[in-house]
């Protein structure tokens, strides 16, 4: 958290654009960070799967079964 700190106030405080290593910085934060989970909680057919398929623009999902989602 203090590589980001330290980027952003860079950022701000010359008001001439992002630093020249921001990419780089963002790139390895990103494979060190872990992908989020969230949970879908719902009724049957009431478009858990659908919000998934529009988010990730997947074509195909997997659904769960009972206490074991798949999605």
């Amino acid at each position: 958290m203090s590589r980001i700190w330290t980027t952003m106030k860079r950022m701000f405080s010359r008001g001439d654009g992002p630093p020249p290593d921001l990419e780089a910085t963002l790139s390895e934060l990103r494979t060190k960070t872990p992908a989020p989970v969230f949970w879908l909680l719902g009724k049957t057919q009431s478009g858990k799967t659908s919000i998934i398929r529009y988010l990730t623009g997947a074509d195909e999902a997997v659904i769960g079964s009972g206490f074991r989602p798949c999605t």
